[in-house]
């Protein structure tokens, strides 16, 4: 009984996703930076905050250190989300790895056979590693790889493999734009279904003027203003996405 409800909620929801042309909705693309998050989205031409390396391979580039990185979610209907990340200079650049995770609440039911069952709607984990680093004084590049496990009902399974890509060209010291591609990979398969990834591509820029120089020893304050547009592949139109970010003493950001 179990199973088969299972089934007919599998069946169901691929049967949706394959008319629709739709992509898996999986841990890949549930997850946004909190800095991001906060500028609308934007974050294709960051290269200096490693908590943005989920969504762009490019933003640990102009790093000079060591990061570790955390974050958890957990959203209304009680669905859990967690990233965790290490990044650290390796030749001459630097490289990361981490991993995230996600699960929704577990769901309960009375069969026809008076039975309770019970499963979890959804669980995913995936694994990833990246590169990223200079190519010059003024261009920058990244790369990531990883894994995914994606679980439905505690009965179907799936593993994908994907890659994410990004470039970053500096045009002044002020002025940033940069190109990334993200979720390119297998599909992902649940039984006989097999739903694709949601690939998407976006391009952004980043510009950054000093608002207070630098006094007692403290760094001056700067104004930034992110801008990005971003589409996922054969799937919905454009979206514009966009924010403001004012730094305080480099120490304090208000988005």
């Amino acid at each position: 009984m179990r199973r088969l409800a299972a089934a007919g909620y599998l069946a169901l929801i691929g049967r949706v996703a394959v008319a629709g042309g739709g992509r898996a909705v999986t841990v890949l693309s549930r997850f946004e930076p909190a800095r991001s998050a906060a500028c609308g989205g934007a974050s294709a031409g960051i290269s200096n905050d490693a908590a943005l390396v989920t969504v762009n391979p490019c933003a640990t580039a102009a790093l000079t250190g060591s990061a570790v990185t955390a974050a958890g979610e957990r959203g209304s209907f009680g669905d859990t989300l967690g990233v965790f990340q290490v990044s650290r200079p390796l030749g001459p650049g630097i490289m990361w790895a981490g991993g995230e995770y996600y699960q929704t609440p577990t769901v309960r039911f009375t069969g026809s056979d008076g039975m309770v069952h019970e499963f979890i709607l959804q669980r995913d984990g995936a694994v990833a590693a990246g590169y990223s680093g200079a190519l010059g004084p003024s261009l920058f590049a990244g790369a990531t790889a990883k894994i995914l496990r994606s679980e439905l009902f505690g009965e179907f399974a799936g593993t994908a493999v994907a890659a994410d890509a990004a470039v970053q060209v500096r045009f002044a010291r002020w002025l940033k734009a940069g190109l990334v591609v993200r979720n390119a990979g297998t599909r992902l398969r649940y039984g006989v279904e097999a739903t694709p990834l949601p690939t998407e591509a976006r391009f952004g820029a980043v510009a950054g003027w000093p608002v207070r120089e630098p006094s007692g020893g403290w760094p001056g304050d700067t104004l930034i203003v992110l801008a990005d547009a971003s589409k996922v592949l054969a799937g919905a139109p454009p979206l514009w996405q966009g924010g403001i970010e004012y730094r305080y003493a480099g120490l304090i950001a208000a988005r």
